[in-house]
Protein backbone atom coordinates (compact mmCIF):
# COMPACT_ATOMS: atom_id res chain seq x y z
CA UNK A 1 0.00 0.00 0.00
CA UNK A 2 1.10 3.46 -0.96
CA UNK A 3 2.36 5.45 2.23
CA UNK A 4 -0.26 8.33 1.21
CA UNK A 5 -2.88 6.00 0.87
CA UNK A 6 -2.11 4.44 4.22
CA UNK A 7 -2.74 7.89 5.82
CA UNK A 8 -5.85 8.23 4.52
CA UNK A 9 -7.09 4.70 5.33
CA UNK A 10 -6.18 4.84 8.69
CA UNK A 11 -9.45 5.21 11.08
CA UNK A 12 -9.58 4.87 14.94
CA UNK A 13 -11.36 1.49 15.00
CA UNK A 14 -13.30 0.71 17.45
CA UNK A 15 -15.28 -2.91 17.17
CA UNK A 16 -13.38 -5.75 16.11
CA UNK A 17 -12.88 -9.50 14.21
CA UNK A 18 -11.93 -12.10 16.96
CA UNK A 19 -9.30 -13.31 13.99
CA UNK A 20 -5.89 -13.90 14.96
CA UNK A 21 -2.91 -11.43 13.92
CA UNK A 22 -0.77 -13.69 12.42
CA UNK A 23 2.83 -13.50 14.51
CA UNK A 24 4.71 -12.71 11.12
CA UNK A 25 2.52 -9.40 10.70
CA UNK A 26 3.09 -8.38 14.27
CA UNK A 27 6.78 -8.85 13.25
CA UNK A 28 6.48 -6.81 10.29
CA UNK A 29 4.69 -4.23 12.96
CA UNK A 30 7.76 -4.33 15.94
CA UNK A 31 10.54 -3.75 12.30
CA UNK A 32 8.35 -0.47 12.07
CA UNK A 33 8.50 0.65 15.72
CA UNK A 34 11.71 -0.14 15.54
CA UNK A 35 12.79 2.34 12.86
CA UNK A 36 10.83 5.01 15.08
CA UNK A 37 13.65 8.29 16.36
CA UNK A 38 13.80 8.96 19.91
CA UNK A 39 15.51 12.28 21.33
CA UNK A 40 19.00 10.53 21.64
CA UNK A 41 17.71 7.42 20.81
CA UNK A 42 17.31 6.67 24.56
CA UNK A 43 14.13 4.90 23.20
CA UNK A 44 12.42 5.38 26.54
CA UNK A 45 9.87 2.64 25.93
CA UNK A 46 8.86 -1.09 26.32
CA UNK A 47 5.84 -2.26 24.61
CA UNK A 48 3.58 -5.16 26.08
CA UNK A 49 1.47 -7.44 23.29
CA UNK A 50 -1.13 -9.18 24.84
CA UNK A 51 -2.89 -12.15 23.01
CA UNK A 52 -4.38 -13.88 25.72
CA UNK A 53 -7.74 -12.85 25.79
CA UNK A 54 -8.17 -13.74 29.40
CA UNK A 55 -5.50 -11.04 30.07
CA UNK A 56 -7.45 -8.76 27.56
CA UNK A 57 -10.10 -8.81 28.93
CA UNK A 58 -9.00 -7.90 32.31
CA UNK A 59 -6.93 -5.19 31.09
CA UNK A 60 -10.46 -4.33 29.34
CA UNK A 61 -12.04 -3.74 33.35
CA UNK A 62 -9.28 -0.52 33.94
CA UNK A 63 -11.06 1.11 30.59
CA UNK A 64 -13.59 3.01 29.65
CA UNK A 65 -13.86 1.75 26.20
CA UNK A 66 -15.11 -1.56 26.82
CA UNK A 67 -14.06 -2.39 22.89
CA UNK A 68 -10.59 -3.09 23.97
CA UNK A 69 -11.71 -6.92 25.17
CA UNK A 70 -13.02 -7.27 21.01
CA UNK A 71 -9.82 -6.64 20.06
CA UNK A 72 -7.36 -9.63 19.67
CA UNK A 73 -4.10 -8.21 20.47
CA UNK A 74 -3.59 -5.27 22.56
CA UNK A 75 -0.18 -3.50 22.86
CA UNK A 76 0.37 -1.69 26.19
CA UNK A 77 2.82 1.23 25.59
CA UNK A 78 5.19 1.36 29.06
CA UNK A 79 7.50 4.58 29.19
CA UNK A 80 10.26 5.09 31.54
CA UNK A 81 10.30 9.46 32.42
CA UNK A 82 13.93 8.98 34.02
CA UNK A 83 15.17 7.07 30.99
CA UNK A 84 14.08 9.93 28.73
CA UNK A 85 15.97 12.71 27.41
CA UNK A 86 14.53 15.49 29.45
CA UNK A 87 14.00 19.33 28.43
CA UNK A 88 14.12 22.41 30.49
CA UNK A 89 14.14 19.94 33.33
CA UNK A 90 10.77 17.90 31.87
CA UNK A 91 10.99 14.66 30.37
CA UNK A 92 9.82 13.72 27.09
CA UNK A 93 8.88 10.58 27.04
CA UNK A 94 5.56 10.92 25.59
CA UNK A 95 6.59 12.32 22.60
CA UNK A 96 9.13 9.85 22.04
CA UNK A 97 6.54 7.22 22.85
CA UNK A 98 3.94 9.65 20.62
CA UNK A 99 6.12 9.27 17.26
CA UNK A 100 6.97 5.36 18.05
CA UNK A 101 2.64 4.94 18.50
CA UNK A 102 2.76 6.23 15.28
CA UNK A 103 4.47 4.22 13.37
CA UNK A 104 2.87 1.25 15.17
CA UNK A 105 -0.19 2.96 13.71
CA UNK A 106 0.90 3.55 10.51
CA UNK A 107 2.53 0.21 9.76
CA UNK A 108 -0.63 -1.89 11.47
CA UNK A 109 -2.84 0.53 9.12
CA UNK A 110 -0.43 -0.77 6.15
CA UNK A 111 -1.01 -4.48 7.27
CA UNK A 112 -5.31 -3.97 6.86
CA UNK A 113 -5.10 -3.81 11.02
CA UNK A 114 -7.48 -1.40 12.81
CA UNK A 115 -6.22 0.60 16.14
CA UNK A 116 -7.59 3.09 18.50
CA UNK A 117 -5.01 5.45 20.77
CA UNK A 118 -6.24 4.47 24.38
CA UNK A 119 -5.68 6.92 27.17
CA UNK A 120 -8.54 7.16 29.49
CA UNK A 121 -7.58 3.87 31.39
CA UNK A 122 -7.02 3.62 35.39
CA UNK A 123 -3.46 3.84 34.82
CA UNK A 124 -2.33 2.02 38.47
CA UNK A 125 -4.91 -1.15 38.22
CA UNK A 126 -3.21 -1.51 34.42
CA UNK A 127 0.57 -1.51 36.03
CA UNK A 128 -0.56 -3.78 38.69
CA UNK A 129 -2.02 -6.22 36.42
CA UNK A 130 0.41 -6.16 33.71
CA UNK A 131 3.11 -6.15 36.19
CA UNK A 132 5.27 -3.29 35.32
CA UNK A 133 8.55 -2.99 36.86
CA UNK A 134 9.14 0.28 38.99
CA UNK A 135 10.20 2.96 37.20
CA UNK A 136 8.05 2.30 34.57
CA UNK A 137 4.37 3.41 33.74
CA UNK A 138 1.30 2.33 31.29
CA UNK A 139 0.84 5.35 29.38
CA UNK A 140 -0.89 3.92 26.43
CA UNK A 141 -2.54 1.06 25.38
CA UNK A 142 -3.53 0.04 21.53
CA UNK A 143 -6.09 -2.34 20.22
CA UNK A 144 -4.98 -3.60 17.22
CA UNK A 145 -7.48 -6.41 15.12
CA UNK A 146 -9.07 -6.62 11.81
CA UNK A 147 -12.29 -4.26 11.67
CA UNK A 148 -15.61 -5.75 11.90
CA UNK A 149 -17.03 -2.73 10.22
CA UNK A 150 -16.20 0.00 7.78
CA UNK A 151 -15.02 2.77 9.29
CA UNK A 152 -17.15 6.22 9.24
CA UNK A 153 -15.27 8.57 6.53
CA UNK A 154 -12.71 10.87 8.10
CA UNK A 155 -14.19 14.75 8.47
CA UNK A 156 -11.85 17.54 10.32
CA UNK A 157 -12.93 19.14 12.69
CA UNK A 158 -11.27 22.33 11.59
CA UNK A 159 -9.88 23.23 8.20
CA UNK A 160 -6.15 22.39 7.07
CA UNK A 161 -5.70 26.82 6.95
CA UNK A 162 -6.21 26.61 10.87
CA UNK A 163 -3.61 23.64 11.47
CA UNK A 164 -0.65 24.61 9.07
CA UNK A 165 0.13 27.94 8.39
CA UNK A 166 3.69 28.93 6.31
CA UNK A 167 5.28 31.68 8.04
CA UNK A 168 8.03 33.71 5.65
Amino acid sequence: MEFYDVLARRRSIRAYRKDPVPAEVLDRIARAALEAPSACNLQPYRFLVLTDPGLIARLNETTRQKFIGQAPVVIAALGNDDASWHRDGRPIMEFDLGIVMEHIVLAAAAEGLGSCYIGAFDTAAADRLLQVPSGWRTVMLLPLGYPAEEPRPFVRSRSGSALWEIVK
